[in-house]
């Protein structure tokens, strides 16, 4: 019950001393946000999330929950001495993940019966398990872009090293946009994990 925006942002380096191990450092990073939604029976509450529910990348398609993530990186490069000028690699680089999730709130909640206080939770439960599916697939691009600069060979150039980077990074975030479209059409956006309210 989400729909994912992936940005990603390349932010080049500058030519340093030679590192003896080129190395990266991989951050994760999981906002939790919330939208008030009032109602004094199950089904008013499934009416606020409907009109009140965050809004899909095409504006027009509600969902009861969202993640969104972006996926960031840095790097520097360093040359060789002048006798071998004309071999650039990676010496160090930043991968940062960052997933922003949304969650609804019954504002209500402490004034239901325990009975509908206990369905929404096993609700909210359900939605959360779904959500932090996407988050983990978010962290799954950082670290495989992590791995993957640290075997990023040595480049004639800085150009080519820096297409080589961008190369590598577009063709992680692709595959996991697929992964992502097969999670929600294998989960039906969560409802084959029990994300149905009422």
């Amino acid at each position: 019950m989400k729909s994912t925006l992936i940005l990603f942002a390349l932010l080049v380096g500058w030519t340093l001393p030679a590192a003896d191990r080129p190395g990266g450092k991989l951050t994760a990073k999981r906002d939790v946000q919330h939208y008030d939604i009032h109602g004094r029976t199950l089904n008013d509450l499934r009416k606020a999330m409907a009109t009140q529910g965050p809004l899909n990348s095409d504006g027009k398609t509600r969902f009861d929950g969202r993640t969104d993530w972006t996926l960031q990186w840095t790097y520097k490069w360093d040359s060789k001495p002048a006798k071998q000028a004309g071999l650039y690699r990676l010496s160090e680089w930043t991968v940062d993940v960052k997933s922003t999730i949304i969650f609804p709130r019954w504002v209500e909640l402490d004034e239901a019966n325990p009975l509908e206080q206990r369905r929404w939770q096993i609700y909210s439960a359900r939605l959360k398990l779904h959500e932090n599916g996407h988050a983990k697939l978010a962290e799954r691009a950082g670290d495989a872009v992590n791995r993957a600069f640290a075997n990023i060979k040595v480049y004639p150039s800085s150009e080519k090293l820096k297409e080589a980077v961008r190369l590598k990074a577009q063709e992680i975030l692709k595959l996991h946009r697929a992964m992502e479209l097969e999670y929600d059409q294998k989960t039906e956006h969560g409802k084959k994990q029990g994300v149905q309210f009422p």
